[in-house]
């Protein structure tokens, strides 16, 4: 038996309490890439918030016996705090930040993958085969090889259609660019369109927005680079007055100072 086993057997009451209090941590943790069910995830973060009340009523009784009285009701309020903090983090926050991280992943990679499989799909490959292939670019496509390894699990070995297999995929993740294309494409092949037309055009316009928003961060970056400069200039100016101005007083108040 795993420590998670032992987390999970323990401590699901907290998990449960933790699940009724953020019923969306079932959606979260599906797009964040975590891997544990849900029930054992709120387990986990129950088992912390537990330890959490023991750490804090053991550094109380330290700080009672051992600090100034008057650092004690410091320690103390934030003895009672961490617990609350750590529940927080650890049950909302970091499912929350996972998925939102794993999101701008599959954000940055789409573009080339997009264009790799118009490619491909153009030489005569199924868009299929072109997808499954990219279990092997871990280097190159880090979040998108996992998907592919996860789509050849569902259709070659749980015998899924690749279709929905798609969809499932779409579903984990919380990028509308992913779910935009991966849904217009089973809507393509759906309604028996043109599915090398729709990745092509697809790419295109993937990279056109990616080049609109390239532009528009060199727009506030050089916005931001003026701004600098001109504050900048205007301190050397006003540090230049400033130096005149207390040189001429000088020269005045002080009488021999040519």
């Amino acid at each position: 038996m795993t420590f998670i086993d032992v987390v999970h057997r323990y401590f699901n009451w907290v998990g449960r309490l933790l699940l009724r209090f953020y019923p969306n941590i079932y959606i979260d943790i599906k797009s964040s890439g975590i891997g544990l069910y849900p029930e054992v995830y709120a387990s986990i973060g129950g088992f912390a918030f537990i330890i959490s009340i023991f750490t804090s009523i053991l550094v109380s009784f330290i700080s009672i016996l051992s600090l100034p009285i008057a650092y004690i009701p410091f320690v103390l309020a934030f003895s009672m705090f961490f617990p609350v903090l750590v529940f927080i983090i650890v049950g909302f926050i970091l499912p929350k930040a996972l998925s939102v991280n794993n999101a701008a992943g599959y954000d940055q990679e789409a573009p080339y993958v997009f264009a790799y499989m118009s490619v491909m799909v153009t030489g005569g490959i199924s868009p299929y085969t072109a997808f499954e292939r990219l279990d092997s670019a871990e280097i190159l496509f880090k979040k998108f090889s996992k998907a592919a390894k996860r789509f050849k699990i569902m259709v070659r070995a749980m015998g899924w259609d690749p279709l929905s297999a798609f969809n499932d995929i779409a579903s984990r993740v919380k990028s509308m660019l992913i779910k935009d294309v991966i849904f217009g494409y089973v809507a393509t092949v759906g309604a028996g369109g043109d599915v090398v037309d729709y990745l092509v055009k697809r790419s295109r316009d993937v990279f056109s927005g990616l080049v609109v928003k390239i532009k528009s961060a060199g727009e506030k970056m050089s916005t931001l680079l003026e701004s600098y400069l001109a504050a900048s200039f205007l301190l050397i100016m006003t540090l230049n007055v400033m130096y005149m101005i207390t040189i001429s007083i000088a020269r005045i108040s002080i009488p021999g100072i040519n």
